[in-house]
């Protein structure tokens, strides 16, 4: 039913009112850590009436899975699930619970995985909200596929051995009280069995940084509850499940798991097989296992190759990028090579002008050496004939002053004899 109204979320579905921020469409819950989208859409919006024009109608299953998240059509996935992820789930119901046994999946789809649980023993029937793909399955998977929301059959619905929920938790406008009903109709050591994105704790930023696989699972005004498996056990528990097994699930970014009231019992897969092969009409059943288990290996170790492709692609890479440096490297140190080749003739040139340099300094040195030594002698004999012209000039100056006392002695003498005569001239 279309309806264009918003309400938001103030309380988590487990009575918490305490929430973070986590993205722009989700908000965090601090007690159970589940992701709750808000604002959305009123509960109304997500009932089918019209199965036209309602969002859960015909269109959501040929046109926005298609053309909003590029899955396959409703008509392919009736036939690759029936040889994927049907075949899986197969497997792990069975190691609980084996036929003879009532099923029942909620949200079955097209009723692939109801068709495979027909196919090994069980009463399977499916449970559909749109009245054309529940249309679909019965003529397609020839199977019982109830329109319904579960809601509104549990009441008068006769218990259950299994109840299935694939990818379906998750789209609950009220997951308390749609697992009430659901929980309901499971026999007091009955299973259910889930499938539904696995919360990691993780922040939206580091989930952005990361590209976490999770991301695709932010589905605004469909994913309304994410849960954590803390959120998940509590819902559980809270309902008696207390026995919860998590098991490897088919994708990164889901969570599956089978839970009871009663202790769970668990076959292993040889009993499994031997349970198959024991009827005619299941042993096509079997087959398929050991087909998708063979295709499983071979895909395990295709992937296994690819990984070491890309990890040999890698270091080949590095190598080439290594391989480019060292050419470079090498061109560089060639050139620095021819450089050095350069400078050392030019240095050799230089050395070789020295040495010649150095040989006319040695030859001019040795006539220099030569000139100082004779100009040594000739320094000797001036030094002597400077000495014995000092000596000579120390006796002309002896002579000298005596001359010069002499002189003076002969001058007295004279100036004496000057005044005599001009004493004797005056007495004339």
């Amino acid at each position: 039913m279309q309806d264009n109204n918003s309400i938001e979320i103030v309380e988590c579905w487990c009575g918490c009112r305490q929430m973070d921020n986590f993205s722009e469409k989700y908000k965090k819950c601090r007690e159970c850590q589940t992701l709750i989208n808000t604002p959305r859409k009123n509960e109304v919006f997500y009932e089918v009436e019209n199965d036209e024009d309602d969002f859960y109608g015909k269109k959501y299953w040929t046109g926005h899975q298609v053309d909003n998240y590029g899955y396959p059509n409703i008509f392919q996935r009736s036939r690759q699930d029936l040889t994927g992820r049907c075949l899986y789930w197969l497997r792990k119901v069975m190691e609980y619970k084996g036929t003879p046994g009532k099923t029942l999946e909620i949200g079955s789809g097209p009723g692939a995985f109801v068709q495979m649980l027909k196919s090994v023993g069980f009463e399977a029937k499916g449970l559909e909200l749109s009245p054309w793909v529940a249309n679909y399955g019965r003529n397609y998977h020839g199977v019982e596929i109830i329109n319904s929301k579960i809601e509104d059959v549990s009441e008068n619905m006769e218990l259950k051995d299994i109840v299935v929920m694939m990818d379906v938790l998750e789209h609950f406008t009220d997951p308390v009280e749609s697992m009430r009903h659901t929980l309901s109709v499971i026999k007091n050591d009955g299973i259910i069995v889930i499938q539904t994105p696995c919360y990691n704790h993780m922040s939206y930023e580091e989930m952005i940084a990361t590209n976490d696989p999770f991301l695709i699972q932010l589905k605004d005004q469909e994913h309304l509850y994410l849960f954590s498996t803390k959120a998940v056990t509590m819902l559980l528990e809270s309902y008696g499940f207390k026995y919860i097994n998590f098991i490897d699930p088919l994708f990164p970014y889901d969570m599956f798991l089978i839970a009871s009231a009663e202790e769970l019992v668990q076959v292993g897969n040889d009993q499994v097989t031997a349970h198959l092969q024991s009827k005619p009409e299941t042993r096509l059943i079997l087959a398929l296992l050991d087909l998708y288990d063979e295709v499983n290996r071979v895909s395990n170790e295709a992937e296994i190759r690819l990984a070491n492709n890309k990890k040999l692609e890698q270091l080949l890479s590095e190598c080439e990028y290594d391989r480019e440096v060292r050419i470079q490297t090498i061109h560089k140190l060639e050139s620095l090579l021819k450089e050095s080749e350069a400078d050392r003739e030019a240095r050799l040139q230089s050395i070789q002008k020295l040495e010649e340099l150095l040989k006319e300094s040695e030859a001019d040195r040795e006539a220099r050496l030569q000139s100082i030594q004779k100009l040594e002698e000739l320094l000797k004999e001036s030094e002597a004939d400077r000495e014995a012209r000092l000596i000579a000039i120390q006796k002309l100056e002896s002579l000298l002053k005596e001359s010069e006392i002499d002189r003076e002695a002969r001058l007295e003498s004279i100036q004496k004899l000057e005044k005599l005569l001009q004493e004797k001239q005056g007495q004339v």
